[in-house]
Formats: structure tokens, C-alpha cells, sequence
């Protein structure tokens, strides 16, 4: 990763956190529950992937639409928020598995 891609990288970020300060206050608090919750366990490719500006997304669809956040994803924050990473990795699986030496020193499963 080159000085261009960091930099690019902080364009983009501080883009996406303008876009969460857009967003009304009770959206706010539960994307930043949730951004906490997903960087604690989240999946492993989550700072490659696009599960965070697509939740700014939907969030501002939900704004646009005149919703309240809790009517958009209920009243279980957790659950909506374990739900998106359902299917992904995590870093709590890549531990697991390489404590049962399921993986290697990479953290790629052991083909059996």
C-alpha cells in the first residue's frame, strides 16, 4: 500500500463519516453502536467491504423515507446488527479455529 492509497483511504473515510454527521441523531447512535459492535467482532473483511457505507445507505433511504431508525431495522439493534454479518467470518471464528488448530499460522482453514 502506497502513500496515494492512504491518503485516498482517508478521502473516503472522512467522506463517509460527513455522511453519518448527515444523518439525523437517533441515526447516529445506532450506527455507532453498531460500527463499535462490527470493529469489536466483526467480519474479517470488513474495512475492505462495503458493509458500513451500505448501512449509511439504507439508513439515509430510511430518512428520506421519513422513518425513525428502530421503525427501520426494530427494536433489537443487536440482532439487526448480527444478522448483516451472519454468512461473514470473524475474527472471534479466525481464534477459534486457530486455538483448535483448525487454521494455519495465516488463519486459512486446513483443507481436510
Amino acid at each position: 500500500m502506497g502513500i496515494q492509497d492512504i491518503i485516498e483511504g482517508k478521502k473516503q473515510w472522512r467522506a463517509h463519516l460527513a455522511r453519518v454527521k448527515a444523518l439525523p441523531p437517533d441515526y447516529q447512535i445506532v450506527y455507532k453502536e453498531m460500527q463499535r459492535y462490527f470493529f469489536k467482532v466483526g467480519p474479517v473483511g470488513l474495512t475492505d467491504g462495503s458493509l458500513l457505507p451500505g448501512i449509511v445507505d439504507f439508513f439515509e433511504e430510511g430518512v428520506a423515507a421519513g422513518k425513525g431508525v428502530l421503525e427501520l431495522i426494530g427494536e433489537d439493534v443487536a440482532a439487526f446488527a448480527d444478522d448483516l454479518i451472519k454468512d461473514s467470518r470473524t475474527y472471534a471464528d479466525l481464534y477459534q479455529e486457530s486455538v483448535s488448530g483448525k487454521t494455519d499460522a495465516k488463519g486459512k482453514p486446513h483443507r481436510l
